[in-house]
């Protein structure tokens, strides 16, 4: 077991001084020899003597103490180091001299700081955890959303597919055909209409019609001759605009 020390103390002790000392133990060792030839009767028979005529000597250690002030130093003495970073507080120590061996507790620091830190780091672990949970979460979510609209992404896209081709082979030809037969009938009745014409202005030279008769015909003329201009100009525009702007704002949905 070794003694814990607080402060280093040395005794140093100069060689003229030590011969004081040895004069001091002579001198009390001569005044002890006088005292016991004083006080103690030495007989030849100590069982024939009465009680408390005489004392027993026995063999004994001779204390001599020497007060002197000074410093001690321990032989071997250990540091002791907190492990606890930062500063920290001393609750309790042992007293300085006391004996201890491994295990004992010979100091107490104050703990309160380092419970507060742990708590607050438990409180970040709890924080972060929860944290975790909830991205985790609003990831599985997130993935299930991407997934749904993968999928609606994936069948708009088949529709529009299915659209472009129906546009393609079934809406756009059948349009272009009713525009081309109306501009054909059209055409076939402004000629009807020229020839009628003709024919009422000839009735009308000989006397057969009256003049609204040639009025009537010169306006069926002309309401033919608008008709067959206005279908010419819708299978124009059907053409060269309503069939590429349907047809590439359908190539866009699939794109």
């Amino acid at each position: 077991m070794d003694a814990i020390s607080y402060q280093s103390r040395t005794l140093r002790i100069s060689r003229p001084m030590t011969w004081t000392i040895a004069a001091l133990v002579a001198i009390a060792a001569t005044a002890l020899v006088w005292w016991v030839g004083q006080h103690v009767n030495v007989i030849a028979d100590p069982l024939t003597v009465p009680d408390g005529s005489f004392m027993r000597v026995v063999r004994s250690n001779l204390d001599v103490v020497v007060r002197k002030d000074g410093e001690l130093q321990s032989v071997k003495y250990i540091d002791l180091i907190s492990g606890v970073e930062g500063m920290n507080t001393i609750r309790s120590v042992v007293p300085e001299g006391t004996f201890v061996k491994k295990g004992d507790v010979v100091a107490e620091i104050d703990s309160s700081e380092i419970k507060r830190k742990v708590q607050a780091a438990l409180l970040d672990v709890k924080k972060a955890e929860n944290d975790f949970t909830a991205a985790k979460q609003q990831r599985n979510i997130q993935e299930s959303k991407n997934t749904a609209d993968l999928e609606a992404a994936n069948v708009e896209l088949r529709l529009a597919k299915i659209d472009l081709k129906s546009y393609n082979e079934g809406e756009y030809p059948q349009k272009l055909a009713e525009a081309q037969r109306t501009l054909e009938m059209a055409k076939i009745t402004l000629r009807k209409q020229e020839q009628n014409l003709a024919q009422t202005r000839n009735l009308l030279d000989r006397g057969y019609v009256t003049s609204t008769d040639m009025e009537k015909a010169q306006l069926d003329r002309v309401t033919a001759q608008n008709d067959f201009e206005k279908k010419t100009t819708e299978l124009r525009v059907l053409t060269d605009y309503t069939h590429e702007k349907e047809e590439a704002d359908k190539q866009n949905k699939v794109a």
